[in-house]
């Protein structure tokens, strides 16, 4: 939660009021104007030692879009390079740059000061000075928030954090003054000086910590009211016309202080900073809470005196002061005169001590005595009340010099106090402007920027005022912003540019319309006696008149040390026996010491003359009656303070004195006898107390004095030491904040150098490091296992060091690096037989210098075999596309072709090199180039194989293209195959497979171990056993032995040289019983046409029943004898022409079967589980076909 500081504000030094009761003029309706945008508002930041950490967790909170500028002050070395932006970068999203001159400020950005560079704002930009001095205490945070405060006025928040010292102290007056609002850290700050010495002075708002700074600023920014002219609509232009004059005389009530007649800018923006830190929009709603909270009208008072004033304001003004008035102002008085001078509107003292050590200057110089009196005013008692003691914070440091500081300052904590001789030089007085009478008589007045707070009005009123207190001849200091140019008749200016003006004429100003002052006693000092140059008649008639005409009288100092006697004083001194005495008060007779000593007192102390009218004095028997008359003498350089004493008898005191003691009654001339003797001894007594008590004074005086000598040496040395002190305090703070920074900068590095060394020992890449002497600077833990190095080497040359790799040439490859810059990469083989790759590079230091070289050492043995057997592969599938028939396309993902061979098809791909780069489409045209880019890109999507039947015209014939494609990742690989023979050979055997289902007889046929491996339809039809349970099982089994026995006797050799196996009749029994007489006839199937000196691999059987060949056509009458039971079968089952039915199978082997499917039963003598195999089983005998070449193989059959 906001701590909110009390205020104590400083009273402005100008800051004049209205009497009570005073009513501010009616306002006028205004014109209707167009509401403005407000002002951008403004965030500065002051911060020293420890102020980095504490400005990152303020930006850390800060919304990114408060619509806010916020401006950093650092205090930063010279030569100093500030990494403040790029830190700041890391904990805020708003941009941040370093300031530069003229540069524009923007919103929701962030700028920072430039090192050996005082910051200044000044029209909307930053802009960039020289600082005000070169070495020791720089204060560049109070130049940047007093220029900011001056240029912007409102809508601005300045807040100062950890550091050392008071920098920027001084300067949150100046940002009161303007309407500003002032923050500073709270407790946790590191280096608490800087916050608290704001604190201390009352002037800040919000105590904070750094964390909750941001969301109390945006609260004030949205909640900031806005009540001058040019930001307001209309109708609350009409509410807050009407409603602040209601404040002011409310104010004036209870203050006694009117104003009303103040410029309304000045009074309308600090009533904005009230309200913005109430958080009150409506000046409605600040009135009514006026009404409820009488302490916000203390408050409101308070603020709307802050002085925006510190020492030596405008110090060129102060060179003009002392370089052409301050002579003439003791140019036409001797020593008794004294000067006077008025400093109206002093706020907290600073122009009043300025002016006073100006003058003591001077008089040193020129050895003037004149007694200076400067009466310094305002209406703010505390702010009069911090004058009075005379304490400042250590921030003067800024605008008073060093020699000033040591001669007019002691050091006192963490401040300055005025001395002594200053101090006593001026008078603070409460005192209104507007309407309490003015000071007289006065030489020089200081009135610096107070007018610039009154209205014209009142400031015709008030220089006619200032002309009337004036001295003819006197001078008159203005700010810079004020003049007299409208009483050009009263004044004559002496210096234009500083507003030094001089009083014309002799007689007395006219007051205006301002109250004429009281005559009442003025308690200040008088002037002492005049002095004249007198002639020597002139003195000699003073000496006859002083002896024998004038009263009784001495000089004493303020010591009562008596100088010189005049005049009959026997009557009131007396010599007594003894020591002789320089006391004035001994030699005083009883009656006479106690009132000598009380008016030479009070002469002193208030150092005016001093009378006591009508006292008595007892002497011889008489009683004289005199009056005494102590007169302050100026001060003698020789003898100090000076005071005269004259004794005024009056007339018929002597016969006065016997007329009383005659009417004495006897009796009581006895008891005043004795009352006067008592008396007397109690004087005595009381005398011998007194000289005690002087006596043991004046020692202590003696000994006060020579500790106050020891302290002005001990101090002077003190003041060396400080000096030195503060010179180290400044370095220190410059170290601090450089050591934060570089602090970040090593955690920045730390954490770089951990990321890259996490890299290096993830990547396992051996690195090392040389420079360009080849001496060993660093390398990484895989590096030994290349070189024989360890951690000692480090330092070493690297020719020291042997390697375990096969690279003899290393040293002359690195020498080349470094000499042509050009990197080199080698395959080199280690101890072992791996493969390692080198790679020497040259080695760019970050201001892009060649430093040395990096030598890597990567085991890519894994890469190097993979290649080697990558090669061997590609070399087999090269070899394999060789070998592959018809063509062969590589497709990459754009569908343009790769690679083309063409083998067996010069017809289709005439010339398949000039197909390279051409794009997929255009290889075939019509359908059959649409449809193998669709069939690719299903391919290329589905990740699948594909094959594709193309029908393509070749010259003027039709072929038929089968087109295998494979897809990769990023290719896609096809083979065009011309099946054009084959699918004739398929359309023959489809017709020739047609033709065998319309045979009735059966054909049936084994291999050598009498396995069968064909069964026909007939032969199911025949013998009543299906083919699946008959072929695979053997004949013998199935049939009988006797139906694989052949009658050699009975073969003869045919016509064409061939041996046959003639017709035998077997007894057959169905499986359902029946019987059967079939007539059979048997042939060997041998290679190469069947001829007999080739080896048989089977036999194949041809039966029918005597039925069927009864109905066989030209076979009832004669013809060949033999062959009328004995028929040759035709080449119907010859090995070279198998029947059509081996042939029509289905894909997934199942036989294309006729008839009703039945069951099949296990053969006899085999496994129940035997797998059931189709018409032919050509697995087994694959010579059974005809053409076994790659043509008849059909998609989808293996290779």
């Amino acid at each position: 939660m906001a701590k909110r500081t009390k205020s104590s504000p400083s009273p402005d030094t100008g800051m004049p009021e209205k009497g009570p009761g005073e009513a501010l003029p009616a306002p006028s309706p205004p014109a209707a104007e167009p509401p403005q945008p407000q002002p951008l508002p403004i965030v500065a930041i002051g911060a020293s030692a420890g102020g980095l950490e504490a400005i990152r967790t303020f930006f850390q909170h800060m919304p990114s879009d408060s619509g806010a500028a916020f401006i950093i002050i650092q205090h930063l070395a010279p030569d100093f390079k500030s990494m403040m932006a790029e830190i700041l970068q890391h904990s805020t999203s708003m941009a941040t740059r370093q300031a530069e001159d003229g540069l524009p400020v923007e919103p929701d950005k962030i700028y920072t000061n430039v090192p050996g560079k005082d910051m200044l704002f000044e029209d909307g930009t930053l802009r960039l000075a020289d600082p005000e001095k070169s070495r020791g205490t720089r204060l560049p945070i109070d130049r940047f928030f007093r220029s900011l405060a001056e240029d912007r006025q409102t809508r601005v928040i300045c807040i100062l954090m950890s550091g050392t010292g008071s920098d920027g102290t001084l300067s949150l007056k100046d940002v009161k003054g303007h309407g500003g609002i002032a923050m500073a850290q709270e407790g946790d700050a590191r280096y608490k000086d800087m916050p608290q010495n704001a604190i201390s002075t009352g002037m800040v708002d919000y105590v904070l910590a750094a964390e909750d700074m941001p969301k109390k600023i945006v609260e004030l920014l949205k909640n900031w009211p806005s009540l001058s002219d040019q930001m307001e609509e209309t109708s609350r232009k009409r509410n807050r016309d009407v409603i602040l004059p209601k404040i002011l005389r409310r104010l004036g009530t209870e203050t006694g202080h009117d104003f009303s007649t103040y410029k309304k800018n000045t009074i309308v923006r600090r009533i904005e900073r009230r309200m913005a830190l109430l958080e009150i929009q409506d000046p409605g709603e600040y009135d009514k809470y006026i009404r409820h909270n009488k302490g916000e009208m203390k408050i409101l008072f308070k603020g709307l005196l802050i002085g925006v004033t510190h020492f030596f304001r405008d110090p060129a003004a102060f060179e003009v002061l002392v370089q052409t008035v301050i002579p003439q102002l003791f140019a036409e008085k001797d020593d008794s005169k004294p000067i006077r001078v008025w400093i109206a509107g002093c706020s907290t003292g600073e122009e009043a001590y300025s002016i006073a050590m100006v003058l003591d200057e001077y008089m040193n110089l020129s050895s003037r005595l004149n007694k200076v009196m400067v009466f310094a005013t305002d209406i703010d008692e505390e702010g009069l009340e911090f004058a009075r003691s005379g304490l400042y914070p250590q921030a003067i440091e800024a605008s008073v010099t060093p020699e000033r500081l040591n001669r007019y300052f002691r050091k006192e904590g963490n401040g300055y106090k005025i001395i002594k001789n200053i101090r006593e030089m001026i008078i603070f007085a409460s005192h209104s402007l507007i309407k309490d009478p003015p000071y007289s008589h006065m030489h020089l007045i200081s009135c610096r920027n107070l007018l610039i707070y009154l209205d014209a009005d009142l400031q015709k009123k008030v220089i006619p005022l200032l002309h009337y207190a004036l001295d003819p001849g006197g001078f008159l200091f203005l700010g810079p912003s004020e003049s007299v140019t409208d009483f050009s008749n009263l004044f004559v200016p002496v210096n234009r540019k500083w507003k030094l003006f001089q009083r014309k004429g002799t007689a007395p100003g006219r007051l205006v319309d301002i109250p004429m002052p009281r005559v009442e006693e003025n308690p200040l000092v008088k002037e002492g006696l005049k002095s004249e140059r007198q002639e020597t008649f002139t003195r000699q008639a003073e000496q006859i008149i002083l002896h024998e005409f004038a009263p009784a009288g001495v000089v004493v100092n303020d010591t009562y040390e008596p100088f010189q006697f005049f005049g009959p004083v026997d009557r009131y001194f007396q010599v007594r026996a003894g020591d002789s005495t320089r006391n004035v008060l001994l030699l005083a007779r009883d009656d006479l010491r106690l009132h000598l000593r009380t008016s030479i007192r009070k002469a002193a102390k208030e150092e005016r003359r001093v009378r006591q009218a009508d006292l008595s004095l007892r002497t011889e028997g008489k009683v004289w009656k005199f009056n005494l008359v102590v007169t302050p003498l100026k001060e003698d350089p020789k003898f100090g303070r000076l005071f005269l004493v004259v004794f005024e008898p009056l007339a018929g005191d002597a016969v006065q004195a016997e007329d009383r003691a005659s009417g004495l009654p006897p009796d009581g001339t006895a008891l005043a006898a004795s009352l006067e003797e008592e008396l007397k001894t109690t004087k005595t007594e009381l005398q011998a107390t007194v000289e005690e008590l002087e006596t043991s004074n004046e020692e202590l005086k003696s000994s006060n004095e020579e500790l106050m000598s020891m302290n002005e040496e001990l101090q002077s040395s003190n003041e060396e030491l400080e000096t030195s002190r503060e010179e180290l305090h400044s370095i220190n703070e410059e170290l601090t904040t450089v050591n934060a920074e570089m602090q970040q900068k090593v955690d920045e590095l730390a954490e770089a150098n951990s990321d890259l060394q996490n890299l290096m020992d993830s990547t396992r890449i051996a690195t090392l490091f040389l420079d360009k002497d080849l001496i060993i600077r660093r390398f990484t833990k895989q590096v030994p296992e290349y070189f024989n190095i360890m951690d000692m080497d480090i330092g070493r040359p690297f020719g020291h060091i042997r390697p375990k790799v096969e690279y003899d040439d290393i040293l002359q490859d690195i020498q080349h690096v470094l000499r042509d810059l050009v990197p080199v990469e080698k395959q080199i083989r280690a101890v072992d037989g791996r493969w390692i790759m080198a790679r020497i590079m040259p080695y760019r230091s970050t201001r892009d210098r060649i430093e040395g070289v990096v030598l890597t050492m990567l085991d890519v043995n894994p890469l190097k075999v993979a290649q080697q057997k990558l090669t061997a592969r590609t070399a087999e599938v090269e070899s394999i596309y060789k070998a592959i028939p018809g063509s062969y396309l590589r497709i990459d993902a754009g569908d343009r072709i790769l690679a083309c061979r063409s083998r067996e098809e010069p017809d289709i791909l005439p010339n398949p090199q000039a197909l390279l780069g051409s794009r997929l489409q255009n290889l075939f045209t019509g359908k059959a180039g649409e449809d193998l880019e669709k069939a690719v890109q299903d391919s290329r999507g589905t990740n699948t194989e594909r094959i594709v039947d193309l029908r393509v015209a070749a010259g003027d014939t039709l072929r038929h293209l089968e087109a295998r494609i494979f897809p990769s990742q990023e290719e896609v690989f096809i083979v065009l195959r011309d099946i054009t023979e084959l699918r004739i050979a398929e359309e023959r055997l489809r017709f020739l497979s047609d033709a065998l289902t319309q045979v009735t007889d059966g054909l049936i046929a084994v291999d050598n171990g009498g396995s069968v491996i064909l069964w026909n339809a007939g032969a199911e039809n025949i013998l009543g056993i299906e083919a699946q349970l008959a072929v695979g099982g053997n004949l013998a089994t199935l049939l009988g032995p006797q139906w694989l026995q052949t009658d050699d006797t009975a073969s003869g050799a045919g016509t064409d040289g061939e041996k046959w196996y003639w017709v035998k009749a077997l007894e057959h029994v169905r499986p359902d019983g029946s019987k059967i007489l079939v007539e059979f006839s048997t042939t060997a199937i041998r290679d190469n046409g069947g001829k007999e000196n080739r080896p048989a691999f089977g036999a194949a059987g041809h039966f029918r029943t005597p039925a069927d060949r009864r109905r066989t056509p030209g076979r009832q009458a004669g013809g060949r004898s033999r062959k009328s039971s004995q028929e040759r079968v035709p080449g119907q089952h010859e090995p070279r022409n198998p029947d059509p039915s081996l042939w029509h199978q289905r894909h997934d082997g199942s036989s294309l079967r006729h008839g009703p499917k039945r069951a099949a039963a296990p053969l006899p003598g085999k496994h129940p589980g035997i797998r059931r195999q189709p018409y032919c089983d050509h697995k087994r005998h694959p010579r059974l076909l005809q053409n076994r070449g790659p043509e008849t193989r059909t998609p989808g059959t293996a290779l």
